[in-house]
């Protein structure tokens, strides 16, 4: 039995992005095309366009929905099908090839209107075709030689065309069609992208990190990436959009940069402008798809931009030197203090300064803070003034009994403001404020040494949240009667803390705390780290589940970390909750950003003067204020919200860095997080460990922590039931997860790292066993070591029990034990060699070197895999950089070779190896997946379109089934193996193996058991009537006497046919939770499902004829699931499925098969002759398609060396809302293969 592969998820860098209309967005991930309704954020449809080829551009048509897509020598043109905001189908009218790589396409017309496609080609070519055909129009060599990297098209008409060129040596070509190519410019580095602009100017892009624009004055040179840009495309009006390596895209307006929106981590590769030009898609190497509004002004790039006002001139002479000593914002004026001792309200509309008090306390010291309607001063006596809304009205207090070192406002509801205020002794004064009262209570500190820094109250009053300098967060619980009247001054005992988390953010400042609407609390840091936690009265159900890193008890309160975010590399100074949405202003290398927390995003950005400054935002519902001292200055400037628009974000990235580590959780694992299935962990060279799961049409990230340092270099899944999973990297860290209802949380540190052991890598991992409270896993070192840690899940310790060494650097590991409960793990290097090691089960763990196996390989061992056979032999896969794979089988009794197979299985260096049963997976950086038999003969092997793989993982499950036809002999035979069935039949996948066919089949049926009322034409026959239909019945039952399938009905439909297999209702749903069928198909154009009725005495008269059409070459096949009707049978059990169509026909790259949509083919007569009555002769049928080249009936594997196209069609039965039908089309010789999974 062959295996194929069927690809169920993909997520590759956005390669090419264009808009196809004001609502359609066409983006490229890989060879596949997809549709995206852009005003609803929606993922229409998707197309393979290419099998073994990315998508590196696409060319919009002018005035259909055609749009025309190349990638590396090839080129298709693809209708879209759209009606009612709904993409039908993707429709492919063209296609072809060239001798050389293609750089750009363009649509363009010839003198009679005829639209035409233009291409540019690596070596300057211009080539120009026939839409409709690909027939040749003009093809025009350049006269200069050069190599082009890049290149654009301008011009509608084929005599107004010209081209663009950017070479790999830095120069910029223009040239027309027929004529010599003229220089324009060049660059000190390889041109990455070219476009014309509205006036007649050009711009390029390189590997200089410049962008420059080549206009009749000159050049002018852009400079701000910091890395090298890949893509420009022209705005109009004087912008400029350019897209980086650095995850950038910048917004241009001349030679200053006027926005910057920041994507993904590295590799924005592709931008695209809307046709309005009010909008820009964007594509990352994440696989991100964004549409950016044009907002010109989000950034600031200088003072000038912002409405500077100086203060006014002390009146008389002054002996202290006037500047701002601090100010609060409001949304119609500013309240200032100098440090003459004044107090100042500027009016923003009237540009208007008026004096409101002044204090000769205030000269020299103040400490201000202040929120839209309220202003605190704290003075050096201790006192507090409130100065509230827009008048003179102050009051004052006082509160301590030296001076105020910290100020914070924060507005409660309408009218009531909290005011915290800490003095020179350390206490800390709330103050509850309204237009008619101050009420005031005293909050005890842990200690007098602790100075704080942050406060905030939640929204329910239960709890006071207090943030310290010195990176701790403490949290009070609120009593009734704590507050006394201001004029009363403190009496009674203060607040006290019913939890401490000391060094929350490290030894950092918690600079900024605040509580959403559900209680949960939200601190911000000077370490640039979001963390949040989740304050309970009690000890959590789960807290043996929780890692105690993550939870803090208190004399009152427990606090439990639930997400840590780092999200400046500078530090967080302020949090505000707008509604759901979290705002931080952050503070980096003189700029201040406001930043939205949970989506990454910068939603403004401007200078300001620096870190040891007074800086504010005020952000409200419709607007956003901000202000910073500077000197005797008031730098201020307002934004209305409606300018900050949000992104649309219609796909949402995984990572753009290279990912290093896979582990497959799978849906056999049922592991959730906030209620999503999750698919799989990876992590990679960024250090975050991701947590994947099944996104709308894609992947999409559930859980994303970051604590290693630097690369994570392995990651192992110590089992389904435990949801711990382990990493591993440079700087010799090894850390343990726990994939937690809510996220990943770390559940176990290990001892801190030797500086001597900083430099080195854990380069993989095995986990040798497990217990309930025991794991231990073995890791392979860079330095030749070889490890065995121990990790107590309970006490949530991580420790190395054991170490052996090799002598150079250990590549991969493996570990087996065998069922006299010896422990052996298996190690290979660098040197080619692999190791066996076993591993003492009395006293203390010992790593022995049993065998070392010595050229195994020609070079480094990448990576093991193994298993244990019966006889307690130990059968190692191998793979390495040698391109070969090696099955080794060990004997543990003697601790000798038994045998040893090799073959080069790759063309390059072979990435990862993995057993399925006795099948063995690999896969390659030559980017080709393969399955491998027990014997090392090839099975199945298909293209990843995966650049450069570095893991590879196998999740072993019994799921998985398939329907297929077999011809061994002249009849016909029936093969049905399914993993969700095998209960009911009694057979395994793996049995199929050792079995004939013929052994599944319980039944069969001659000639003389059959009839039909449908006519069978003869080959010479010019009749219409092109339909027959061919029936074989057959029972196939298991152990119980129990019909599993019940019968096939074949239907000739010119050139198509059509198998229709009827299961019987017995099995319960959960029997039949998967089932594939397997389709052939090739290029046919329409469907003629003409026909005539016959009488039964012609049908046997001619059943000795010959069925076949000469003028049909390319056979089709496909297989219909079709549900009887439940009345035949016994009273239908509601576990099981109801009557009605099971699996209809679905078309994938053969949707030529019929103009309409599928649904349209139950329309049709033939899908009503599934009837016992209906039944006819198919054996000499079968065996003339045996005998010709149009099906490959006799190979069983139609999927034999397949090529991936990659495109996903998906059908859903109108009569029952559970069956699921997902299809992938694979290319074998000149069919189709078709997988169709029904899902329940």
């Amino acid at each position: 039995m062959s295996l194929g592969l069927e690809l169920r998820h993909r997520r590759l860098p956005g390669s090419a992005v264009a808009f196809v209309s004001d609502r359609l967005l066409a983006a490229a991930n890989g060879g596949s095309l997809a549709i995206y309704d852009v005003p609803a954020q929606a993922h229409m449809c998707s197309h393979a366009a290419f099998d073994h080829a990315r998508i590196h551009g696409i060319a919009a048509h002018p005035a259909d929905t055609r749009v025309l897509v190349f990638g590396a020598k090839c080129w298709t043109v693809l209708r879209i099908h759209a009606a009612d905001r709904q993409c039908v189908r993707i429709e492919r009218l063209c296609s072809g090839a060239r001798s050389d790589w293609i750089k750009a396409a363009h649509w363009v017309q010839d003198r009679s209107g005829r639209w035409l496609v233009a291409l540019a080609l690596a070596h300057g070519q211009i080539h120009v075709l026939g839409a409709d055909d690909g027939s040749t129009h003009t093809e025009d060599a350049c006269t200069e030689p050069c190599i082009a990297y890049a290149a654009a098209f301008s011009g509608r008409a084929l005599d107004d065309l010209r081209v663009c060129v950017g070479t790999v040596f830095g120069d910029v070509l223009v040239r027309r069609v027929h004529a010599a190519p003229a220089r324009v410019g060049g660059h000190d580095g390889a041109v990455f992208g070219v476009a014309f602009l509205d006036n007649g100017a050009i711009a390029s892009v390189s590997d200089d990190r410049a962008v420059r624009v080549w206009g009749a004055g000159g050049d002018t040179a852009l400079f701000g990436h910091r890395a090298r840009v890949w893509a420009c495309v022209d705005l109009g009006g004087g912008l400029l959009v350019s897209a980086s390596e650095d995850g950038t895209c910048r917004l241009w307006r001349g030679a200053e940069t006027v926005d910057v929106w920041a994507q993904c981590a590295k590799n924005v590769w592709a931008v695209a402008a809307s046709p309005d030009r009010r909008a820009v898609a964007a594509v990352g190497g994440d696989g991100s798809l964004c549409v950016w509004p044009v907002r010109a002004g989000r950034r600031v790039e200088t003072l000038d931009e912002l409405q500077g006002v100086a203060l006014p001139e002390p009146n008389g002479e002054s002996r202290v030197p006037e500047f701002t000593r601090g100010f609060a914002l409001g949304w119609d004026a500013a309240l200032l203090v100098a440090n003459s001792g004044r107090v100042l309200r500027y009016e923003y509309e009237r540009a208007a300064w008026l004096p409101v008090w002044e204090d000769p306390v205030l000269r020299g010291y103040a400490m201000v803070a202040g929120c839209a309607g309220l202003a605190a001063v704290g003075m050096r006596d201790g006192s507090l003034v409130l100065f509230l809304g827009d008048s003179n009205q102050r009051r004052r207090a006082q509160l301590h009994a030296d001076a105020v070192r910290w100020v914070s406002v924060a507005p409660r509801n309408a009218g009531v403001f909290d005011v915290f205020t800490a003095g020179e002794d350390g206490q800390v004064v709330w103050s509850r404020v309204t237009a008619d009262s101050w009420h005031v209570a005293r909050v005890e500190l842990p200690s007098a040494r602790t100075r704080v820094a942050s406060a905030a109250v939640s929204g329910d009053g239960r709890w006071l949240a207090v943030g310290s300098a010195t990176g701790g967060v403490y949290v009070y619980a609120v009593s009734a009667g704590c507050f006394a009247p201001a004029a009363l001054g403190l009496a009674g005992g203060g607040l006290h803390a019913a939890c401490a988390w000391t060094q929350a953010h490290g030894r950092q400042t918690v600079s900024a705390l605040a509580f959403d609407s559900d209680g949960l609390l939200v601190s911000g840091g000077r370490d640039g780290h979001v963390r949040t936690f989740r304050i309970l009265a009690e000890s959590p159900a789960d807290a043996d589940q929780v890692p105690a890193s993550s939870l803090r008890q208190g004399t009152g309160a427990w606090l439990y970390v639930t997400r840590d975010v780092q999200l400046s590399s500078g530090w967080v100074e302020h949090l505000r909750f707008s509604g759901a949405t979290l705002f931080a202003v952050t503070f980096f290398r003189k700029r201040l950003l406001l930043v939205d927390v949970w989506a990454q995003r910068v939603v403004l950005s401007t200078v300001c003067a620096g870190g040891a400054k007074q800086w504010q935002v005020l952000l409200g519902a419709h607007a956003v204020r901000v202000g910073f001292m500077k000197r005797t200055q008031l730098m201020t400037r307002s934004w209305p919200m409606r300018a900050l628009a949000e992104p649309v974000w219609l796909d949402r990235g995984v990572s753009s860095v290279d990912l290093r580590a896979a582990v497959l959780l799978g849906d056999t694992a049922d592991i959730r997080v906030n209620g999503r299935m999750c698919l799989a962990v990876v992590a990679g060279e960024d250090g975050h460990v991701r947590v994947l799961s099944d996104a709308d049409h894609g992947v999409g990230v559930v859980a994303d922590v970051r604590r290693h340092r630097s690369a994570v270099r392995c990651l192992r899944l110590v089992s389904a039931r435990s949801r711990l999973v382990l990493s591993a990297g440079a700087g010799s860290e090894l850390r343990c997860w726990r994939i937690a209802d809510s996220g990943l949380v770390e559940w176990a540190q290990p001892p801190p790292v030797a500086a001597d052991r900083a430099d080195l890598r854990i380069m993989d991992l095995a986990v040798v066993d497990e217990t309930p409270d025991i794991v231990r896993v073995a890791a392979a070192c860079s330095d030749g070591a070889v490890e065995l840690w121990q990790l107590d899940v309970k006490q949530q310790q991580l420790v190395c029990i054991a170490r052996g060494a090799v002598g150079c650097c250990v590549f991969s590991a493996a570990a087996v034990n065998t069922s006299d409960g010896r422990l052996w793990v298996l190690t290979g290097s660098s040197d080619g060699q692999i190791c066996v090691w076993g591993i003492s089960q009395t006293g203390s763990a010992d790593l022995e070197l049993v065998l070392k196996l010595s050229g195994v390989h020609q070079s480094g061992v990448n990576t093991l895999d193994a298993f244990v056979d019966t006889h307690n032999c130990i059968t190692v896969a191998s793979g390495g950089d040698d391109c070969q794979i090696a099955v080794t089988v060990i004997d543990t009794h003697t601790m000798s070779v038994v045998s040893q197979t090799r073959t080069l299985a790759h063309a390059a260096a072979v990435q990862g190896v993995c057993f399925i049963d006795k099948q063995m997976c690999s896969v390659s950086t030559d980017q080709r997946l393969a399955i491998w038999s027990p014997n090392m003969e090839l099975q199945c092997m298909v293209v990843t379109q995966v650049a450069d793989p570095s893991a590879l993982d196998v999740q072993r499950t019994n799921a998985g089934a398939f329907i297929g036809i077999h011809t061994r002999t002249r009849d016909m035979k029936l093969l049905f193996i399914s993993g969700g069935t095998r209960n009911a039949t009694g057979f395994t996948p793996g049995d199929v193996v050792d079995k004939c066919v013929e052994d599944f089949v319980v039944e069969d049926y001659g000639a003389d058991d059959f009839m039909g009322m449908y006519d069978l034409r003869s080959a010479n026959s010019t009749d219409d009537d092109d339909a027959s239909a061919y029936c074989w019945f057959t029972n196939l039952r298991h152990a119980q006497g129990m019909s599993v399938l019940h019968r096939i009905v074949s239907f000739k439909l010119d050139n198509c046919v059509i198998f229709i297999a009827t299961a019987f209702p017995e099995l319960p749903c959960t029997s039949h939770r998967e089932l594939e069928v397997q389709v052939l198909d090739g290029q046919m154009s329409c469907l003629n499902a003409t026909r005539k009725r016959k009488a039964c005495e012609k049908l046997l008269k001619h059943c000795g004829q010959s069925t076949g059409d000469s003028r049909c070459r390319q056979a089709k096949a496909a297989l219909v699931l079709e549900h009887p009707d439940s009345s035949e049978f016994e009273p239908p059990d509601p576990r099981r499925r109801t009557a009605g169509p099971l699996i209809a026909f679905v078309t994938g790259s053969v949707g030529q098969l019929v103009d309409a949509d599928p649904s349209d083919l139950f329309r049709f007569p033939f899908m009503r002759l599934v009837a016992p009555e209906h039944l006819v002769l198919v054996s000499r049928f079968f065996a003339r398609l045996n005998n010709t080249a149009e099906v490959l009936f006799e190979k069983f594997s139609l999927l034999q060396r397949p090529h991936v196209i990659e495109g996903d069609v998906e059908v859903r039965d109108v009569e029952n809302n559970r069956v699921h039908v997902e299809c992938l089309a694979s290319a074998v010789d000149d069919g189709v293969v078709l997988l169709i999974r029904k899902l329940w």
